[in-house]
Parts: structure tokens; C-alpha cells; sequence
């Protein structure tokens, strides 16, 4: 059975952190957070995110109100973040399947109720062409929802390790089927999906008015029976 839990069924430690380390924010840190991973979370999720709320500050605005709904795809606090000491570097967001289908509901529904306000029913219009970006996710795949690096980072190999323990972390909760959308037009994110063996199985956007061009990546480790591998990843099958 797939974990379906919680974020907040995800363990908080209060012990000091290593020097370089995966994490989940505590609860006192999450405004930090969201600060710290703002940016790495716009990036991942551009060109839809500025497409879909009509320009980078307007985006943000949203996101970074959204990253402390705990309802929201990209709550903060469902986020494993990479440190250096006391300092986020980066991280990923993912979830569930039928986690994600609950959050991406509970997303639509609070951009609706913004766009209302701020009056601009164009905004409908967008989240509409919106559903037609990507392909669906099923309810037993580990979505990757984000993942990113801070710029000062970037070209360490903390993307490969990013993406290593977000795997990792995944098979531990049971999961055998990874999926993530990537935009085309990042080239260094689409190869290193694929250098970790995930296939894109379609473009998600071939004829959306938007242009947004998305590949819909897939991973299953029922591909291997016995064993599974991936960049330096193995696991052994249980």
C-alpha cells in the first residue's frame, strides 16, 4: 500500500543539523522558509507559473502565499530541503498521486477566488487553457512537483542529488512509479531526468493556445524487476 500520509505526519527534529543535510522545515521555521525557497519554486515552475498568473510579481505574490497553505501542491512544509549548516540551498516538493489531484483542486479553487477579487476574468480563461498543459498524474505515482537550486549552488552536482533523494525517499514510502513534467525548453532539467532513466512518455501541450511546451516524465520501477537503478542510485526490490 502507498503511504498516503500527511505532511504533517512527516517526522520534526529539533536535533542540530550536519553540515549538509535533507530536512523538513519545523513549524516555526516555515516563513523562513518560504523566503528562502521562493525563488527556486517560481523558477521550477516557470514559464506556466507567470503565464498563469499574468507576470513574475504577480506570481510570486500567489506563491508565496500559497507555499504556507498547507493545502496547496507547494506548501513549504511537504518540502525535504538541502542545508549547508542552518542555510537551505535547495530542495524538491513532491507528493502522492491523489494527494496531489486533493491539492491541485484546493489551488484552483483559491485562484479562482483571487482572480475574482482582483477582477480579472481573464484569468479564467488562462486557468482553463492551463488544464490542457499537462498530462494526468496517476493516483500511485510519487509526483515531482518542484525542484530546485539556489543560483549560488548551481553546477555542484547538489541537482543529481536532489533528484537521487527524492527517489530515494519516494521507494521508502512504498512508491514504485515516478512521474514529473518538465518544460522543454530547459534542456539541462530534461537530460537529467534522463540520464536517470526516467521516459517521456508525451508532449503534455502539442496544441495549447499557450505554447507551453511541458514533456510528461515517467520512471517505474516495475521495469526492473528484481532491482532498479538510476544515476548512482540502486534499490533492491523488497
Amino acid at each position: 500500500m502507498v503511504d498516503g500520509s500527511s505532511p504533517r505526519a512527516l517526522r520534526v527534529t529539533e536535533e542540530p543539523r550536519p553540515k549538509t543535510a535533507f530536512f523538513v522545515p519545523r513549524p516555526s521555521e516555515l516563513d523562513e522558509a518560504v523566503a528562502e525557497a521562493l525563488s527556486w519554486v517560481h523558477e521550477a515552475g516557470n514559464p506556466y507559473f507567470d503565464r498563469l498568473f499574468g507576470g513574475r510579481d504577480e506570481a510570486r505574490a500567489v506563491l508565496a502565499r500559497w507555499m504556507r497553505r498547507p493545502t496547496s501542491e507547494i506548501f513549504i512544509g511537504r518540502a525535504r530541503l538541502l542545508g549547508e549548516g542552518e542555510r537551505p540551498i535547495g530542495g524538491f516538493i513532491a507528493l502522492g498521486g491523489r494527494e496531489l489531484a486533493a491539492s491541485r483542486k484546493a489551488d484552483a479553487i483559491a485562484a479562482v477566488a483571487e482572480a475574482r477579487n482582483a477582477g480579472r476574468p481573464s484569468f479564467l480563461s488562462r486557468l482553463q487553457e492551463a488544464g490542457r498543459v499537462f498530462l494526468p498524474v496517476e493516483g500511485d505515482d510519487f509526483y515531482l512537483s518542484k525542484m530546485g537550486v539556489q543560483p549560488m549552488f548551481r553546477r555542484l552536482g547538489h541537482g543529481r542529488g536532489l533528484l537521487e533523494e527524492y527517489l530515494a525517499f519516494g521507494s521508502g514510502r512504498g512508491f514504485r512509479r515516478f512521474r514529473l513534467d518538465v518544460w522543454k525548453g530547459n534542456r539541462i532539467a530534461f537530460e537529467l531526468y534522463r540520464s536517470a532513466g526516467f521516459r517521456e512518455l508525451s508532449e503534455g501541450a502539442a496544441e495549447n493556445p499557450s505554447n507551453l511546451q511541458y514533456a510528461a516524465m515517467v520512471l517505474d520501477l516495475r521495469d526492473f524487476p528484481g532491482e532498479a537503478f538510476y544515476g548512482s542510485v540502486c534499490l533492491a526490490e523488497s
